[in-house]
């Protein structure tokens, strides 16, 4: 399945929207239950070789950034589109930049979620 620029932007936004609202129900339904979540700051916060599995693994991380990094709000700048994926260039954590890389399944979904960030140094 291609993603298209409007299916990219859709779901980025709505991603966005649902994190900077703390809508942990709104968030956790655009995730298929297995989800694979990757990123250094998982590494940095909860150790987790910086993946976690499943969206159970993941709501407690989301809940340990709005309450440890609670100014954290993404700030979308643009979207990508791919085969089966799509990824987002946006600000987050600390205004650091970030691209953030998404594949979905067949009902638009997210399977997995790559997080990669212009530096690794948090404050």
């Amino acid at each position: 399945m291609l993603v298209d620029e409007e299916t990219a932007r859709k779901l980025a936004e709505s991603l966005v929207a649902a994190f900077n609202d703390r809508d942990e129900a709104r968030l956790h339904a655009l995730f298929r239950e297995d989800v694979v979540m990757r990123s250094p700051v998982i590494y940095q916060l909860m150790g987790a070789e910086g993946v976690l599995r499943g969206r159970e693994a993941v709501a407690p991380y989301l809940r340990l950034v709005y309450t440890q990094l609670g100014h954290t709000r993404f700030r979308l700048q643009g979207v990508y589109c791919g085969a089966g994926s799509f990824a987002m260039r946006c600000s987050t954590v600390f205004e650091k930049e970030a691209v953030e890389f998404f594949e979905v399944d067949d009902k638009g979904l997210i399977t997995s979620w790559n997080a990669c960030f212009d530096s690794l140094k948090l404050p």
